[in-house]
């Protein structure tokens, strides 16, 4: 230990109590003037002593001797403060392998879209807005000369024949067209008086 009350002062400085401390972190003059007995203490002294000390490094530093360096006694840490460090290197770890697993993925896409590549490279190409217009038009064309050749085979079945000889009516026509001899000629009913 050392016999100077500044770093004394500074070691009972307590990192939980706000009222020891500023704002930005640094330990309030005053206070340590009152735990050293050192009235007299100014703000470029006490950075001189210590220009690392802070409430942070109390917590989770070494502490200072008098010559500003570190003694090499670990500081106390509290069970939340362990909980924490072992989150943040947890949270680290995890990150780490996320980096790890996005690198990955960035090899195997750019794996997949050159397989994507050669893929497309050996199908033969398909049919463009073109070549299916003509294909249907040729199909239409098609569907035109056979009712032209379904025509030409009627006109020469028809050929020689007079169309006044044919009856174009079914045979269902024509016999709901023949009168009957029995029954047509009926007398007339006579009403009767009762």
């Amino acid at each position: 230990m050392t016999n100077n009350p500044v770093t004394e002062a500074l070691r009972l400085l307590d990192p939980k109590d706000d009222s020891h401390w500023t704002t930005d972190g640094a330990p309030r003059l005053d206070v340590v003037q009152a735990l050293s007995g050192v009235s007299d203490l100014k703000r470029a002294d006490l950075v001189a002593l210590a220009p690392q000390f802070t409430r942070e490094s109390m917590n989770f530093g070494p502490l200072f001797t008098d010559e500003g360096a570190t003694d090499g006694a670990a500081p106390e840490v509290d069970e939340v403060e362990q909980t924490r460090l072992a989150l943040v290197a947890k949270q680290k770890e995890i990150d780490s392998q996320r980096a790890k697993i996005n690198a990955e993925t960035a090899a195997l896409k750019k794996l997949q879209d050159e397989a994507d590549v050669l893929t497309r490279a050996l199908e033969p190409a398909g049919p463009t807005h073109q070549d299916n217009q003509r294909s249907i038009m040729a199909f239409l064309a098609g569907q035109n000369q056979v009712r032209i050749d379904r025509h030409n085979i009627r006109q020469a079945a028809l050929r020689g024949i007079d169309p006044a000889s044919l009856n174009a009516k079914s045979p269902l026509d024509q016999a709901m067209a023949r009168k009957r001899q029995r029954g047509m000629n009926r007398p007339p009913v006579r009403a009767t008086q009762v």
